[in-house]
């Protein structure tokens, strides 16, 4: 909510090795779900009434709706035990486990390790579109290391949608809204597709703030009145009402249709829409480009080797932090809720020392369960332990070490005696091309091809948050 200062910005070599970084995850990213492969919506129960002939999203709508089955949550696990014991993530698995018995705290993985697993090509797995990675900046060592933990790559303009106005507000303008519009408008000049943002109503009153969003698309769809999202210059799109839209097969992906014209719905928002909405999303993303739902996170190893106490942390070409190093403790090592305070410290310094734990923590109950940051030299740490424990049950505690730790933060507050403050960055890659600079016409996305131009704003935001991190 403050500026930086005019000399506060991100080095062009950071960015480059954000860059390198981000290749490695896509790489394995890719590898990860190759064992997994998602069913394509066209043959999904879900989707089984759809014909090459089209229908009205509302006929579609109600038939799910009266059929009481409601899509399935989608939430992030982690990694997950292999399926295919010769595939290239089952290799890799091994390799990880092999290093987690060896007492190994740090495996890097590069190019070479993921061409000798089989992982597709960084050009195959990045898509060709905008990608904001969510970056907690780590302090430069003297011999090296990583630049940055990465904590997700996802789409353009998901990310910092709600913080769009405020930033415009403050600052006079948000370069990153302005060049991803620009982006879309050139992809629909070049493509002849239609761009429709998804407008759905908040959980709560009280949430509406994770709707908002700058106008970045010439069309919406959904509520009809844009107000409570794009405020007033909401103006500046125009209103497609939802039963001028159709869904049909073609080529083996679900195509969205309005007067003619194909149509890629994006919903900008990152909080899950409430029943009914939760319906309408699901089956207009269905005919999205894949590009406008990317996501890559790769914490949360845990779940895919849950028999070692300690699994290294990873890293990407020494460039990025993929996963910190995790600890499992036995909750039958702790203390008993009726032992005394004394006795209590006692046992947590005795746990420290011997499973060699970080003193500062994300601990949480289960892989995927929400993280509490905990001081373990701190008297806190015990009530907020036994709390966890009470609240679900289970045999073990996810101990994840805290990348930066508080004494290795970056920035500092000058108005408040230079306190340490808790900073995400989010860095749009690529940085150096602009709408302007467009490659070959792309192939059509209105029938077979998928593949659309690829471009990037120039610019670099920095979204710090004192207060939630």
């Amino acid at each position: 909510y403050r500026r930086l200062g005019a000399d506060a910005a991100v080095p062009a070599a950071a960015a480059a090795r954000v860059r390198r970084g981000l290749r490695i995850a896509a790489r394995l990213a890719a590898l990860r779900e190759a064992d997994r492969p998602a069913e394509p919506p066209e043959r999904q129960p879900w989707f089984a009434g759809l014909t090459e002939q089209a229908r009205p999203i509302s006929e579609i709508l109600a038939g799910r709706l009266s059929a009481d089955d409601p899509p399935p949550v989608r939430r992030y696990t982690g990694w997950h035990p292999a399926h295919d014991p010769a595939g290239g993530y089952a290799r890799l698995l091994a390799r990880l486990d092999a290093a987690a018995r060896s007492g190994t705290a740090c495996v890097d993985l590069d190019d070479a390790l993921l061409d000798e697993l089989g992982a597709p090509p960084a050009d195959s797995t990045l898509p060709p579109w905008p990608v904001d990675c969510l970056l907690r900046p780590l302090r430069p060592c003297t011999d090296g290391g990583p630049v940055a933990v990465l904590e997700t790559a996802s789409s353009a303009g998901v990310l910092d949608a709600r913080f769009a106005d405020g930033l415009r507000t403050l600052h006079g303008g948000y370069g990153n809204s302005d060049a991803y519009r620009a982006f879309l408008a050139a992809v629909e000049e070049r493509s002849g597709v239609r761009f429709v943002d998804l407008l759905v109503p908040p959980l709560a009153e009280r949430s509406a703030n994770a709707v908002r969003r700058p106008v970045t698309t010439r069309w919406w769809t959904g509520d009809p009145d844009p107000t409570p999202y794009y405020g007033s210059p909401g103006g500046q799109a125009r209103y497609l009402p939802l039963d001028r839209i159709s869904l049909r097969r073609a080529d083996g992906r679900i195509v969205a249709e309005a007067d003619g014209r194909r149509v890629i719905p994006v919903y900008q928002a990152t909080l899950s829409p409430a029943p009914p909405y939760d319906t309408l999303v699901r089956l207009l993303l269905a005919a999205s480009h894949p590009a406008a739902s990317y996501l890559v996170r790769l914490d949360a190893l845990d779940a895919a080797l849950p028999d070692r106490a300690r699994l290294p942390r990873l890293t990407a070409g020494g460039d990025l932090v993929l996963a910190p190093a995790t600890w499992r403790v036995d909750r039958g090592k702790l203390w008993e809720p009726g032992d005394d305070l004394l006795t209590k410290v006692r046992v947590l310094a005795l746990l420290r020392r011997s499973a060699g734990l970080p003193r500062h923590a994300f601990v949480r109950t289960a892989p995927g369960a929400k993280p509490v940051p905990v001081d373990l030299a701190s008297l806190t740490a015990l009530q907020l332990i036994e709390r966890l424990c009470a609240r679900e049950a289970g045999t073990a505690l996810l101990v994840e070490e805290m990348l930066p730790a508080p004494e290795d933060l970056l920035l500092r507050d000058p108005l408040h005696g230079g306190a340490s403050v808790a900073a995400q960055l989010l860095l749009r890659l690529p940085h150096d091309r602009c709408a302007g600079r467009l490659p070959a016409p792309p192939p059509s996305v209105t029938h077979r091809g998928e593949r659309l131009v690829c471009l990037a704003p120039g610019d670099i935001h920095a979204l710090t948050d004192p207060v939630h991190g």
